[in-house]
């Protein structure tokens, strides 16, 4: 339903009028900012499956930045589970706001003046962390959503979120969607290696090849960092780690397969349709390991649904991507 902005709240009225067997539920504040021409549609369609498992006030911004005419388009709507009867039982609010030559300032403004009470806020960027995530934004959220492997420059993104995360006034929690795609990933890995035989093997690894989808270098390169790490032993110096861009294989996820090589043999983890599949060229028995989602709603939903401060990813983005905190 279009309303002017300063009539919001009379639009909330309205709806709720029309929705009277629904009961409004919220426990957060969920705003998604974008650049991206006609995001609100998109956007709309990503946060509606996340509405029936996490309750909140969901605030959808698509800023065209470059406009010279200075306005504001909005919308209200709801997301509304439904009843044993088929009645709405309980909804969530949408607030889409189409922010014509948009500034930090105004965005700024537009999104505190219309959070719901003092619900924490999650905030979902999709746009690049140089221009307009200054402090009076991100010393006020709760939880960041973003998804490196979108980013077009990865290295200065990273570095720029690295100077951010030091920053005193900040206190956010992190989520990067391009890490959680390799959740599963990660542990079917390690459960591999508690395999007696394949832990021996580890003392030939020679080196590993991570072969990747096109869009899938930054995810790559976090998963990297991430065995890195893990086999950082002492004074030892880590084997290799190398990417393959696979542009010819049909992908259901970011990463293809990852391949330890051990001299004479390999060992391998390569994704299927559900499934990892754990491939020994010399012994062992096959194992199969739940593969990760590949749909963002999936994922988004699963990260609300965790806690913690992910103090193990930034150790992963310092590896991956050569960042010191000097």
């Amino acid at each position: 339903m279009p309303t002017a902005v300063e009539a919001i709240d009379e639009g909330l009225h309205l709806l709720w009028e029309q929705n009277e067997t629904a009961a409004r539920a919220s426990l957060m504040n969920l705003a998604v900012y974008s650049e991206d021409p006609d995001a609100l549609g998109a956007n709309t369609k990503l946060v509606e499956p996340l509405t029936h498992e996490h309750a909140c006030r969901v605030l959808l911004i698509e800023a065209r930045r470059e406009s010279s005419n200075k306005h504001t388009e909005a919308w209200v709507t709801a997301h509304c589970s439904l009843g044993p009867n088929g009645e709405k039982a309980v909804c969530c609010e949408q607030l889409a706001f189409r922010m014509h030559g948009c500034s930090p300032g105004r965005l700024t403004n537009l999104l505190f003046a219309h959070l719901d009470s003092d619900l924490p806020l999650v905030l979902w960027w999709q746009a690049s962390l140089t221009h307009g995530f200054g402090p009076d934004l991100y010393s006020r959220i709760d939880r960041l959503i973003l998804d490196s492997q979108l980013w077009q420059d990865p290295q200065s993104e990273f570095a720029r979120l690295l100077e951010i995360y030091k920053d005193r006034r900040q206190h956010f929690v992190i989520h990067d969607l391009s890490w959680a795609r390799t959740l599963h990933l990660r542990l079917a890995i390690a459960a591999a290696f508690e395999d007696a035989y394949a832990c021996q093997l580890l003392a030939k690894l020679e080196g590993i090849t991570i072969a990747h989808a096109p869009s899938g270098e930054t995810t790559a390169r976090l998963l990297g960092g991430w065995l890195g790490e893990r086999l950082q032993e002492g004074d030892r110096p880590v084997p290799d780690i190398s990417f393959e861009n696979v542009a010819d294989r049909d992908h259901e996820g970011a990463i293809d397969t990852v391949t330890f090589h051990l001299g004479g043999s390999s060992l391998s983890m390569r994704r299927g349709k559900r499934f990892y599949h754990w491939i020994a060229d010399a012994s062992g028995v096959p194992q199969r390991f739940p593969s990760d989602p590949t749909d963002t709603s999936t994922l988004l939903t699963a990260q609300l649904g965790r806690g913690g401060n992910n103090a193990a990813y930034w150790s992963n983005v310092r590896r991956a991507f050569a960042l010191s905190d000097d």
